[in-house]
């Protein structure tokens, strides 16, 4: 069929072609559209044609969409649960968490908002009682003081409950009483008389003597022998019995005179061995002696010039000291949160510490604990395996070996 046209001021024009054109957009309105999985949402839409113009004579059609949608609603999608996750205490009922979200699609322009809990809790460790906790009791009242006066020490003590692995000592010391002793003298007995120059005429001169000593003291029986105090007197051998004396000291007055006549012949002994040291250390003294014999075989140490008895010092070297433990540190952080770690404590050999050959202190200066040995999970499994392939590689450098633990992930990534 033939198309033309007609001006009254044109010829007319036959077969003319034109291409088609749209239209403008109608408003938009409220429509359904199917998401292609059995649902609806409700949408704007909004539609043209193409009739502005309409193609005709051959002409090209419109060319695009001659509907548009938006801003359709969607309702809102759970993710997968995760993983339960670790458990909140290591003994002693716990709980665990896992989750999940709104966003696997998330809800838009209207759509329904997910139904349901997007967090489960359960309980965990219900039949893994805790261990009793480990600490000190209270502090026991101070003991008495090792002194009334002039300084002491006291202490108290303490017991570590359920184990032995409280930080700290057992045991704690003051000093008390720190007030000074009143004084406190004392006098030895008077020694009897004892001569010490006689002539031959038999007068002589005698002695006696004490000691006296003074020092702030709580116990007397710790007085130590102080100032010697000597007294002489002169007896003359006139019958006038001016110098009353025992028997003992008539006899010694008779030897004396006997040797003092008779000097002659009479010679020291040789020294005998020196005696054992009166201390193993940090100074004593040793003694030996030596014997007067006169010519007729008799001991009398007057006859002879000089002491019978000779002192030295010996074992002048310092006392060895034994070296004793400090109390333990506390106990370290757990060295890894999951899969097995452990603890650690030291303790140091300096109270007091070993000197001029004293013993050392006999054993462990550390000592460790498992903690945390519950599986890891997840992220947590990667990292502790990575951790532990480390060690491995450590050990092997050192000629070491290491077991891998069984059960130490749950989950591998």
């Amino acid at each position: 069929m033939n198309h033309w046209t007609q001006n009254i001021t044109e010829c007319p024009v036959r077969n003319l072609t034109r291409d088609g054109g749209f239209s403008p957009w109608a408003a938009w309105r409220t429509c359904n559209h199917d998401d292609g999985e059995g649902t609806f949402s409700s949408c704007k839409c909004r539609s043209r044609s193409c009739d502005g113009p309409v193609a005709r004579c051959g002409g090209v059609e419109c060319k695009g969409p001659t509907i548009q949608v938006a801003n359709c609603s969607r309702n809102g999608g759970w993710t997968p649960w995760s993983s339960w996750g670790q458990c909140s205490s290591s003994c002693g009922i716990g709980f665990n968490v896992r989750q999940r979200s709104c966003n696997n699609p998330s809800p838009r322009h209207g759509g329904r908002i997910c139904v349901g809990q997007g967090r489960e809790e359960r309980l965990c460790n219900e039949k893994k009682p805790c261990p009793l906790p480990v600490l000190w009791t209270a502090w026991s009242p101070w003991a008495h003081c090792s002194a009334e006066c002039g300084g002491g020490v006291q202490s108290r003590t303490r017991n570590c409950e359920n184990g032995n692995s409280c930080p700290g000592c057992a045991m704690e010391y003051k000093v008390c009483n720190l007030e000074s002793c009143p004084e406190v003298r004392r006098n030895t007995p008077w020694t009897p008389w004892m001569p010490v120059n006689v002539s031959h005429d038999g007068s002589r001169q005698e002695q006696r003597f004490r000691y006296t000593c003074r020092a702030p003291l709580q116990d007397l029986q710790q007085l130590q022998l102080g100032k010697k105090k000597l007294e002489t007197r002169f007896c003359p051998n006139d019958g006038s019995g001016a110098c009353q004396t025992d028997s003992l000291v008539e006899d010694l007055v008779q030897t004396i005179g006997r040797t003092m006549s008779q000097p002659q012949g009479a010679l020291w002994g040789p020294w005998e061995t020196w005696s054992s040291c009166s201390q193993q250390c940090s100074r004593g003294f040793r003694a030996r002696k030596r014997s007067c014999s006169t010519l007729e075989g008799r001991t009398n140490l007057a006859a002879c010039a000089g002491s019978p008895v000779e002192y030295q010092d010996c074992n002048a070297h310092p006392c060895p000291v034994s070296g004793a433990w400090s109390c333990w540190t506390a106990w370290s952080q757990c060295s890894s949160s999951c899969g097995g770690g452990h603890f650690q404590r030291t303790r140091t050999c300096s109270r007091p510490a070993p000197a001029n050959g004293g013993d050392i202190c006999i054993g462990l200066h550390t000592e460790e604990a498992l903690c945390n040995i519950h599986p890891c999970e997840g992220i947590q499994c990667m990292q502790c395996k990575m951790r532990y392939d480390r060690s491995i590689k450590s050990d092997l450098r050192h000629g070491g070996s290491r077991i891998m633990p069984v059960g130490l992930c749950l989950q591998e990534i």
